[in-house]
């Protein structure tokens, strides 16, 4: 399943802006230039920025053009922590992302299991383990558990390419938090052999589990990345 155009060229956008490529007050390049850019129609560019406009990163001026809002003080910081929560899909827009799906069942979830996902023990979960390719370079093995009652009707394809993509679009969820556990490790022979480094090799290992707007927990997650091309923005505010 592809990500809708319009969609893929929304998220380069917003990743432009989120990144300062565009800063803010700055306008955007003219409707034909991204036209011509990504090859779209303008119909599309429109659907494109419009998704933008609604998230209130954009405004639209007739006969002026498209320009970066002025965003208040910490809100971009806001909303760059937002950009975590759509997923690798999302942040790696403008690459070519692919999915090795090596593991796709249901299975009975354990003690361990039931524990992160706030579940009786032998609850219907999903287990995915999948390898993310980034310009054909193997760079993080992900091991995921939800429940199979609250993700329903996910498919092979749903999990080849963005889950978080059907979570908030084709259920309607809106992920909300993620409390990340961030560890240095070093690879083991299954983890070297997936991402095709040396055993030994550092690896950065981040345990997640993630929570929809209404708090209910509906990820816990493992993924093994590459330790030369892992990064992590950390914005921490003072509250009084």
């Amino acid at each position: 399943m592809k990500t809708q155009k319009y969609v893929t060229i929304a998220n380069i956008l917003r990743n432009k802006i989120l990144s300062g490529e565009y800063p803010v007050k700055s306008k955007l390049p003219y409707e034909r230039e991204m036209i011509a850019q990504f090859q779209a129609s303008k119909m599309t560019i429109k659907k494109a920025t419009d998704i933008l406009v609604d998230e209130g990163m954009i405004t639209k001026i007739k006969a002026k053009g498209t320009f970066v809002n002025d965003f208040a003080e910490g809100s971009l910081d806001q909303m760059k922590q937002g950009n975590y929560f759509r997923g690798l899909t999302a942040l790696y827009a403008d690459i070519t992302l692919t999915s090795h799906v090596l593991v796709f069942e249901i299975i009975p979830s354990d003690a361990f299991i039931s524990d992160k996902l706030n579940l009786s023990v032998n609850t219907a979960v999903y287990h995915i383990k999948r390898v993310r390719i980034k310009d054909e370079q193997p760079f993080v093995v992900e091991e995921i558990w939800m429940p199979a009652s609250l993700i329903v009707n996910l498919k092979r394809v749903h999990v080849e390419h963005s889950i978080y993509e059907y979570i908030e679009q084709q259920l309607g969820y809106i992920i909300d938090k993620s409390h990340r556990r961030i560890e240095v490790h070093t690879a083991n022979e299954t983890d070297a052999a997936l991402l095709q480094i040396a055993v030994g090799q550092p690896v950065i290992l981040a345990r997640q589990t993630g929570r929809f707007s209404t708090g209910q927990v509906f990820e816990y997650s493992k993924a093994t990345h590459l330790g030369e091309t892992f990064s992590m923005d950390v914005i921490l505010t003072r509250r009084n």
